[in-house]
């Protein structure tokens, strides 16, 4: 199955696990890693469901971004939301992910990541030669 991966200027996989024709969506499993001097950050998620139409409509937007344009990718529960916006002369890569539990306990996670056009690039390239099969 089709998988994005790139590891600079952070380590981001996605992978497939599932394939739904009826809705069209698929699952995936989602690793994101950063390394800083004095830290590390670490977030992986499993069963993460895209709308298939999403899908297209993000890489659609990402191929044609423009500056002070946020463009985003939210999955279908709406807990994880991936977003790039050009701030000046530079990307913010967001990823936020919101997690609840029978206790009613709610988490969030953010990450923000500044890219320069150079380190924007393989993300850019990973998304968009995505195959979209449906």
């Amino acid at each position: 199955m089709a998988d994005i991966s790139f590891t600079k200027p952070l380590s981001f996989q996605l992978s497939i696990t599932e394939i739904d024709d009826n809705l069209p969506s698929f699952k995936t499993e989602i690793t994101v890693k950063a390394n800083y001097l004095s830290s590390d950050f670490q977030f992986s998620a499993r069963e993460v469901w895209f709308d298939c139409i999403e899908w297209e409509k993000f890489i659609n937007s990402l191929e044609d971004i423009s500056r002070d344009e946020e463009v985003k990718l939210a999955d279908l529960d709406n807990k994880l939301i991936i977003s790039l916006r050009i701030v000046e002369n530079s990307f913010k890569f967001y990823l936020t992910y919101k997690s609840s539990s029978i206790s009613n306990s709610n988490s969030v996670f953010f990450f923000e990541k500044i890219l320069d056009e150079d380190e924007f690039a393989p993300f850019k390239e990973s998304f968009l030669s995505f195959p979209i099969w449906w």
